[in-house]
């Protein structure tokens, strides 16, 4: 019986013990606990457990709101369910502790080590995390809403279909990470690494990534639209079909990333670099590309209609299929750059460099290309109707079929260009320099050459009929099957120039000169050639009928041959009519 009593007394004596621990929680001191300790369940909101050893224990379910657990050790313990909202975690040292389903809402996690921590689902909105260590951490599905996660440590963590608007990761390191899925909007990653991080599929939208490094990161179909990332580092990133629209990528750094399907209109690209990358079906409505290096760029079937491309660096980049309609290309470098079949439309090109560049079958209509370099550039069946081509640098470049009628094309030069059946048809050409070009069956109807001096030209079967050739200068030229009927050709000189099968029917040859010029089975019936100047001239089946020849001056050596030409109708001075009489009465 007395032993019975001590028993009752000593348990008495432990429970009262246990009751004035729990009630002197509040005091200052700390409680210390005990590795290893089951705590499931309990309630100890507002303790003061700094310090406290608890590494291993089951806190599971246990309440912890507002409670004092700064710099305590809590290594491989369950706090799993549990309630920590407003708990004091600063410098906590919970290296795998699983604390999935816990409420840490506005916790003070600060300088918390906390590597390969399990916090799956967990509420951390508007925690205090910075500088925290959360290497390895598994923070899926998680609640993040508004936290502070400046400076800290998380890389190789999983925080994949998890909420995290407004969150700071400032200068954070994130490498590794993964966050696909995840609702990062307006959240800020100001100078943060996050080399590698995987964000497929993820909102960022009005995000802040300045300065941040995403070397090799993942943003396929990411959504980050309306996001600062200026000075960002994306090189060798994936973000394929991502969305970028009114994005801020100046001077970033983009170099091997692939692009492919983005959408980045509106987006503002100026200064940045791009070189080698995959832009292949990328849409850049809009978009200011000024000054951007894109050189070796992969861009076929992209999107540029309205863009800013001023002084960029287009450089053996592949356009083909492009849409460039209305963009602004001047003093763009587009050396040896593959544009065929691109659509140019109304783009501003003046002073662009296209040295060798491959425009073949590319619509240029209404273009401006004034000042535009295009040596040996290829422009094969490429449509530059109604374009402005003043001061082009055309020398060696090929355009086969190509189509520039009714084109502005003063003070260019076209030295050596290849244009066989070319259309010049109504186009300006004064002043340009067509030495040793390839002509052959170009259509140059009502085209203004006033004033040219073409040397050495192949105009073959060339169409000139009603051009402008007033004062133009022929020299050493063979022209076959040329037309040029009712052309302008007053004041024209020809000079060591053999015409074979030329139809000059109706042209206007008033004070032209020929000097050393062959003349066989030509068409020059209704030609005016009034105070024409014929020197050391042939004429062998010429067609003279109905031409007017009053004024007309000849030697000795050309009277017989203009005599032997067929004169039906031809109007001519009465000198000329007496010797021609004198010269059939001689013979005779």
């Amino acid at each position: 019986m007395n032993i019975s009593l001590i028993r009752l007394v000593l348990w008495l004596c432990l429970l009262l013990t246990l009751l004035f621990i729990i009630s002197s929680a509040t005091i200052d001191d700390p409680i210390k606990f005990k590795d290893h300790i089951r705590l499931i369940g309990a309630n100890l909101s507002g303790m003061n457990l700094s310090w406290a050893h608890l590494n291993h224990s089951e806190l599971q379910g246990a309440d912890l709101r507002k409670t004092n657990l700064s710099r305590s050790y809590l290594n491989q313990s369950s706090i799993f369910d549990a309630k920590l909202a407003e708990a004091n975690l600063s410098r906590a040292i919970m290296v795998d502790a699983d604390l999935h389903g816990s409420d840490l809402s506005q916790a003070d996690l600060r300088g918390a080590n906390m590597p390969i921590c399990n916090l799956f689902a967990s509420n951390l909105t508007q925690a205090n995390l910075t500088g925290t260590f959360l290497a390895g951490c598994y923070l899926t599905r998680s609640n993040l809403n508004g936290a502070d996660l400046s400076g800290c440590f998380m890389d190789q963590s999983f925080a994949d279909s998890s909420t995290m608007v407004r969150i700071k990761l400032n200068r954070a390191s994130l490498g590794g990470v993964k966050m696909s899925d995840t609702n990062l909007s307006e959240a800020s990653f100001i100078k943060a690494f996050m080399d590698r991080c995987t964000l497929r599929n993820s909102l960022l939208i009005s995000a802040n990534l300045t300065g941040a490094s995403l070397i090799g990161a993942n943003l396929i179909n990411a959504t980050i639209s309306h996001t600062d990332l200026s000075g960002a580092d994306l090189s060798e990133s994936r973000c394929s079909r991502a969305n970028f629209v009114r994005s801020r990528l100046v001077k970033s750094k983009m170099g091997f990333v692939n692009l492919s399907g983005a959408n980045l209109s509106y987006a503002d690209l100026s200064g940045s670099y791009l070189m080698a990358s995959r832009l292949e079906g990328c849409d850049f409505f809009r978009a200011n590309l000024t000054g951007v290096e894109l050189e070796n760029a992969l861009m076929h079937s992209v999107r540029l209609a309205e863009a800013r491309l001023t002084g960029a660096i287009l450089a053996r980049s592949h356009l083909e299929d492009a849409d460039l309609s209305n963009s602004n290309l001047e003093n763009a470098d587009l050396t040896s750059s593959l544009l065929s079949g691109c659509n140019l439309t109304g783009a501003r090109l003046l002073g662009a460099r296209l040295l060798s560049a491959d425009l073949s079958l590319a619509v240029l209509n209404g273009a401006d290309l004034s000042g535009a370099n295009l040596v040996g550039a290829r422009l094969n069946w490429a449509n530059l109707g109604k374009s402005t081509l003043k001061r082009c640098q055309f020398s060696r470049a090929e355009l086969f079929g190509a189509d520039l009628s009714r084109c502005d094309i003063s003070d260019s030069d076209l030295t050596r260009a290849y244009l066989p059946r070319a259309k010049l048809n109504e186009s300006n050409l004064r002043n340009t320099k067509l030495d040793n070009a390839d002509l052959t069956g170009t259509d140059m109807s009502g085209a203004d050459l006033a004033g040219v001096q073409i040397v050495k030209a192949d105009l073959d079967e060339a169409n000139l009929s009603g051009a402008d050739l007033a004062g133009c200068s022929l020299q050493s030229m063979n022209l076959r099957g040329t037309i040029m009927q009712n052309a302008l050709l007053r004041s024209a000189s020809f000079n060591w120039v053999i015409l074979n099968e030329v139809d000059l029917q109706g042209a206007d040859l008033r004070n032209a000169k020929f000097d050393a010029v062959f003349l066989e089975n030509v068409n020059l019936s209704g030609a005016d050639l009034r105070n024409a100047e014929f020197s050391k001239t042939a004429l062998v089946n010429v067609d003279l009928g109905g031409a007017n020849l009053v004024g007309i001056k000849y030697d000795l050596l050309e009277l017989p041959m203009i005599a032997s030409s067929k004169l039906d109708n031809a109007k001519m001075s009465a000198d000329m009519r007496k010797d021609i009489e004198k010269l059939g009465s001689s013979s005779g």
